[in-house]
């Protein structure tokens, strides 16, 4: 857990925009955690005993451990981005760019959320519908406003941080 440590110091040295990019990771990170850990438990002890296999176990298992591991990974691509990657800048944006809309067919969806600030609105067409994620819009907004000045932004990244943390 070193890393949001980490991640929490750095980031409160940094603009509005930069603390809540780091905020709604952090809260992203937590809700994952706890929600999967929940899930995990509460699957395994509903889970009827004639189909307690081992397959079906693994699904409940590994999923949620493998949305947890990808939550932390974002994590450590926001810290690398707070110290001046440019590749974790375009991480987070790809990343934060697929969490915008979710679509759906009848009664399927898919979308892509990690347990972050729900702020979402559904647009139905008949049959078909749109899930809107306005917290993902807005970091998506805020990280391409970043993009005109980007290797500017960067450069003050690094030097900043480097200051405070001698790193």
């Amino acid at each position: 857990m070193n890393t949001i440590s980490e991640l929490n110091k750095i980031s409160k040295k940094n603009s509005k925009k930069i603390r809540t990019i780091t905020l709604y990771n952090l809260i992203s990170f937590w809700g994952v955690l706890i929600f999967g850990i929940f899930g995990m438990l509460i699957g395994i002890y509903f889970l009827p005993i004639e189909k307690l296999n081992i397959e079906n176990v693994s699904i409940i298992v590994l999923i949620p451990i493998c949305l947890i591991l990808l939550s932390y990974y974002m994590l450590e691509v926001n810290l690398k981005f707070l110290k001046g990657s440019k590749r974790s800048y375009w991480i987070l944006l790809v990343f934060f760019a697929i969490q915008c809309v979710g679509i759906g067919m009848a009664n399927t969806k898919f979308n892509f959320e990690l347990g972050g600030i729900p702020l979402n609105f559904t647009i139905r067409f008949g049959e078909f519908f749109l899930k809107i994620n306005v917290a993902a819009i807005c970091l998506t907004l805020y990280l391409l406003s970043f993009k005109k000045n980007l290797p500017e932004f960067l450069e003050n990244l690094k030097q900043k941080n480097s200051q405070n943390y001698g790193r």
